[in-house]
């Protein structure tokens, strides 16, 4: 059964054309949880902590992508321009994302705001694994500093 703390998650689904010629978009889902989030990425699940500015709350991430490169992409891209297409709805998820739930962890019990985990003996406790129930795989996340625009989810008031 979810802590109560892990039932509080909003959702976001993320899509954009990375070359001027893909014919499907690239898509990302996004589950804030209160202590951390989930990307769901083509590649896998990414886990994140999100950190508070503000009112806004933020969550950044790296993904990579392997490009054949020929004269006519290298003219064609130098006008292209990456456009975001961004939905704050649970009904545009993938069904993984949707239904996705975290493992309850000693992490989530009385976590304060979004940007604060505890620490217990002066160092953080490790980001849950999912058990072999759950979707998918994890990676410990990082406080990572945003690296470019394409990159960051901003929340405000969550």
């Amino acid at each position: 059964m979810d802590k109560p703390i892990a039932k509080v998650r909003h959702y976001y689904h993320i899509e954009y054309f990375l070359l001027p010629d893909d014919g499907e978009p690239k898509k990302v889902d996004v589950v804030v949880f209160p202590a951390l989030a989930k990307v769901f990425l083509d590649s896998g699940i990414k886990t994140i902590r999100p950190w508070q500015e503000g009112d806004k709350v933020w969550v950044s991430w790296t993904q990579s992508f392997n490009i054949n490169v020929t004269k006519e992409l290298l003219k064609k891209i130098n006008f292209h321009k990456i456009t975001l297409r961004l939905w704050d709805t649970k009904d545009k998820v993938s069904k993984k994302a949707k239904h996705y739930r975290l493992k309850p962890c000693g992490f989530l019990e009385n976590a304060g705001s979004f940007g604060h985990v505890r620490r217990r003996e002066g160092r953080p406790k490790s980001v849950c694994r999912p058990s072999a129930t759950s979707l998918g795989s994890a990676e410990a996340g990082t406080h990572p500093r945003p690296v470019s625009q394409g990159t960051i989810l901003g929340t405000g008031g969550l």
